[in-house]
């Protein structure tokens, strides 16, 4: 029985990983308002370019907040 169960549970996850790339590798598409329906976004890329520009924008977002941090700090406790 539970080797059943955990057939089932990796077969379920393999199944979500097969969605997952088929989603990466379609293009951005936005809803249209008035028709209700998914467009593709011209010169936009797929959602895996996407989410590639988003995750090194938000990297990139991160250090110079970390780094405005770090400047505040040394400055804000009379170093420097």
């Amino acid at each position: 029985m539970r080797h059943r169960l955990i057939k089932q549970q990796r077969s379920a996850f393999e199944n979500l990983v097969k969605i997952g790339n088929n989603i990466l590798q379609k293009p951005i598409s936005r809803v249209n308002l008035e028709t209700c329906i998914n467009e593709a976004v011209e010169n936009e890329g797929t959602n895996e370019q996407s989410l590639i520009r988003f995750a090194k924008l938000h990297s990139q977002e991160k250090k110079l907040r970390t780094k405005r941090m770090e400047e505040k700090n040394v400055f804000g406790n009379g170093h420097a």
